[in-house]
């Protein structure tokens, strides 16, 4: 999916593939409005299961708040030609990836 660098999702743009997992990948991103950077994680699939899952995450994210905790700032779907793109928003966070902390040493 890294086609989508330099796409316009809403009022984000993204500007790099910076991490993928089994149900979306995350983008580094630029917030056009509040003129800031973001992260952006994008669902790809196109099974209706997993998005649902992929919404519900969005939806229970937001609603929690805690310092281990990513904060969800905003999520919504947007279309690039006719393919609908579901996506939210958060911080971007500098450094490595959970991924890459794990299999340098467990937490």
């Amino acid at each position: 999916m890294a086609e989508l660098e330099g796409k316009i999702l809403g009022r984000y743009e993204l500007k790099e593939l910076i991490g993928r997992g089994s149900m979306a990948e995350v983008y580094k991103g630029y917030d056009r409005l509040l003129k800031r950077e973001i992260a952006v994680k994008v669902f790809k699939h196109t099974e209706e299961q997993m998005l649902l899952r992929f919404i519900r995450e969005a939806e229970v994210m937001s609603q929690m708040s805690h310092p281990h905790l990513v904060t969800i700032y905003d999520s919504d779907s947007s279309l690039i030609g006719n393919i609908a793109w579901y996506y939210y928003i958060m911080p971007l966070m500098k450094g490595s990836t959970l991924r890459t902390r794990i299999q340098r040493s467990p937490l």
